[in-house]
């Protein structure tokens, strides 16, 4: 019993009373790894986190971004352009290398605004405005690239796989001409 006392308690043999405490402090051990980790932590977690909120946000402070007016409804898209009194024209039409901002609403049910040549996606929800920044860098349309259309991707009722729209990105010139020839015109469908 002496010999399990002896190394359970680092007792020494003619000893008397209660073993004394073990306590080892290694203070620069401890602050060494609680810097490192810090150090870790900032370079790997909060440094790429603030630079890409830093990315989205920058966006948002970009001037003068083209406006998109995006309305869904069973079960069809409608873009209206404000700053060129466009208005529910049913494709999409963009110039490529503008900066371009979607205000996208629903007029009844939850539907999810997606161009998969663009890898953006966005849920539209009933009562909500939702904003969407983008940037084509790229011209192309529907007929060239079957990828380059707005698409719902929420299930919505019996007309969802048809809920498509077609999408061209074209020049600067290109679109400027197309909404000098579409200023000020609604394109809301009779009897709608």
């Amino acid at each position: 019993m002496d010999c399990l006392q002896r190394y359970s308690f680092s007792r020494k043999i003619g000893e008397e009373g209660p073993a004394p405490n073990q306590e080892k402090d290694n203070w620069r051990f401890s602050w060494t790894w609680f810097i490192l980790s810090a150090i870790i932590n900032i370079i790997f977690i909060i440094n790429p986190g603030v630079t890409g909120l830093d990315e989205l946000w920058a966006h948002e402070k970009t001037t003068d971004p083209l406006e998109v007016d995006v309305t869904a409804a069973q079960w069809n898209w409608t873009f209206s352009y404000p700053q060129y009194g466009i208005k529910n024209y049913d494709q999409l039409i963009l110039p490529v290398d503008q900066e371009d901002k979607f205000v996208l609403q629903t007029d009844d049910v939850m539907h999810s605004f997606w161009v998969p040549a663009f890898r953006i996606k966005k849920d539209v929800m009933p009562g909500e405005t939702r904003t969407l920044f983008m940037k084509p860098t790229t011209i192309s349309s529907t007929e060239k690239n079957p990828l380059m259309r707005v698409q719902c991707s929420q299930m919505c009722g019996v007309g969802h796989a048809e809920m498509r729209a077609l999408v061209k990105v074209v020049s600067q010139e290109e679109f400027n001409k197309w909404a000098e020839k579409n200023r000020g015109k609604d394109f809301t469908p009779p009897g709608y």
